[in-house]
C-alpha cells in the first residue's frame, strides 16, 4: 500500500512540474537537496523526471543527494541513493533495477584530458564515457566510480572502493580496492 501511494505521489508531482519550466524544477531540486524528509523523496524524484532523468518506480533519492545533468540518468526500478551522494551523468549514468547506493559515493561519467602540455589540465577537454550498474548491486559507503565503469549485476562494491574500468565478469562477485577489482564469487549459479 505504501509502495502504491508512493508511486502516486510521484506521478501526481512530475505532472505538476512538467507544466512549470525547466529552470524553476532545478531551483527547487536545489533547494530539497537539503530537506532531509523523506515525504520530499517523490518530490525530488518527480523534479529529476521532469528535468529529463529516466527513473522507474519506487525510487528513493534521499536529501543531500547532488546529481549533475539529469537528462543523461537512468534509474532502474526500486533504486535508493542515500544521502551524501554525488552523480555527475554529462557522459550518461545508468542504473539498473534493485541497486542500493550508500551515503558519500561518486559516481563520475566523465574525467579530464591532460594530453595537451601548452593550456593548463584544467582547461583541457573533458572526455565522456558512460557509466553502467547492473541489477542487484550494493555500493556500500564512501564508493566511486570513474568514467567507463560497467558494473555486472548481483554484485557488491566494498566501502572505500574506486572503481576505475568495466568489470564485465564480475556477476555474483564482491568487488573491494583501490582501484576495484574482483576479489571473490560471492554466489554460485551465475
Amino acid at each position: 500500500m505504501k509502495i502504491r501511494i508512493y508511486n502516486y505521489l510521484v506521478r501526481f508531482w512530475t505532472f505538476v512540474f512538467m507544466l512549470l519550466p525547466n529552470i524553476f524544477c532545478f531551483f527547487f531540486y536545489k533547494f530539497l537537496e537539503c530537506l532531509p524528509f523523506i515525504f520530499i523523496s517523490p518530490i525530488r524524484v518527480a523534479l529529476l523526471k521532469s528535468l529529463g532523468a529516466k527513473i522507474g518506480t519506487s525510487v528513493i533519492v534521499s536529501h543531500g543527494v547532488e546529481i549533475r545533468s539529469p537528462d543523461c540518468l537512468i534509474l532502474g526500478d526500486r533504486v535508493s541513493i542515500q544521502r551524501g551522494c554525488y552523480i555527475d551523468a554529462a557522459g550518461g549514468v545508468n542504473i539498473g533495477n534493485d541497486v542500493s547506493i550508500a551515503h558519500g559515493c561518486s559516481i563520475l561519467s566523465f574525467e579530464h584530458d591532460w594530453s595537451n602540455k601548452n593550456i593548463p589540465i584544467r582547461e583541457n577537454d573533458a572526455i565522456y564515457a558512460p557509466v553502467s550498474i547492473g541489477n542487484d548491486v550494493w555500493i556500500g559507503c564512501q564508493c566511486i566510480l570513474l568514467s567507463g565503469s560497467q558494473l555486472d549485476g548481483n554484485c557488491i562494491v566494498a566501502a572505500g572502493s574506486v572503481v576505475t574500468k568495466s568489470l564485465i565478469g564480475s556477476r555474483a562477485s564482491l568487488i573491494a580496492g583501490v582501484p576495484g577489482r574482483v576479489v571473490k564469487k560471492i554466489r554460485t549459479g551465475y
